[in-house]
């Protein structure tokens, strides 16, 4: 409950800030009051749709709604995790480890909820430090029937945060 509400507020300023399309507490564009709006597969399909075209505070605000409608939500918990970890991208390495860390935990608790949900198996396998478990989580993933676009995540598993050694080097 609370550590769900905590970690969803700084996922929500983390995407406000690197996403510059609107401010948090400022309107959306389209869709009515999200806060007002009890049909979760229709806000799951308006996030789905806005996460896909990049439009990511209104796809955070309509994850953030479907879990309020249901807690168990594993999809919106995935979806919710990987905003985090998109937002952190273009921060510092402090907070990119905060922004990872709690990313993990809440995919984790995500595959909790659904065993066969792949996504949160793909997003984890390209966070996680350890490469044994990175591998582990991958197969995980490929063995679930992850969407295509999830495939090239699990099929390069390893440090794929922006401090990693190997994303250094490439950077040279």
């Amino acid at each position: 409950g609370a550590v769900v509400v905590a970690a969803t507020a700084g996922i929500g300023w983390l995407v406000a800030a690197q996403s510059g399309q609107r401010g948090l507490g400022e309107s959306m564009t389209g869709g009515g009051d999200v806060a007002s709006r009890d049909d979760a597969a229709v806000l799951l399909t308006e996030a789905r749709l806005l996460f896909s075209n990049g439009v990511l505070n209104d796809a955070f605000d309509r994850y953030t709604r479907v879990i309020e409608i249901q807690p168990d939500n594993a999809e919106a918990r995935t979806y919710l995790a990987w905003l985090l970890v998109q937002g952190a991208m273009n921060t510092t390495e402090e907070q990119w480890d905060t922004a990872r860390t709690t990313a993990a935990d809440q995919l984790r608790d995500a595959m909790a909820l659904d065993r066969s949900y792949a996504d949160p198996w793909c997003f984890l396998s390209s966070i996680v430090d350890d490469d044994a478990e990175a591998a582990d989580l991958a197969r995980g993933c490929l063995d679930r029937n992850p969407p295509r676009m999830l495939l090239p995540l699990a099929e390069s598993t390893g440090p794929a945060h922006p401090f990693s050694t190997e994303s250094q080097e490439e950077r040279r």
